[in-house]
């Protein structure tokens, strides 16, 4: 049976993130969407290609890193991102992210990561 649970750390373009206890990271994991288009006969199908987001990101972070990490988003810096998984998984892919919110309260931070690739983007290594 495989481990599930936390998410045990995030590394964005070279820098390591703790990760929130309770966060739950949400993959896209096709490349299409397929809706079915009626007719008076048979459907047909329509793919549209969508992006493989990773939503739900929520990290812990000083101020210090919240700091680097604004000023990397905002140079529209590309590189290297990894999750590790509670199974000791680890997926990678290279984009960007968005830098949604962060709380001083928690010191949580909240990205979404937008992967370069168009399809299949993140790579088990």
């Amino acid at each position: 049976m495989a481990s599930t649970g936390s998410i045990r750390k995030m590394t964005i373009f070279g820098a390591t993130f703790d990760v929130a206890g309770d966060a739950n990271f949400e993959f896209i994991p096709s490349a299409y969407e397929k809706e079915n288009i009626p007719s008076s006969g048979r459907n047909s199908t329509k793919f549209t290609k969508r992006s493989q987001d990773l939503s739900g990101v929520e990290l812990i972070m000083s101020a210090a890193e919240k700091e680097l990490l604004s000023e990397s988003v905002d140079a529209g810096t590309v590189g290297p991102i990894s999750v590790q998984l509670a199974s000791g998984q680890t997926y990678t892919t290279v984009g960007q992210i968005n830098f949604e919110t962060w709380s001083t309260e928690e010191n949580r931070g909240s990205v979404t990561v937008l992967p370069l690739e168009g399809v299949n983007p993140w790579k088990l290594v």
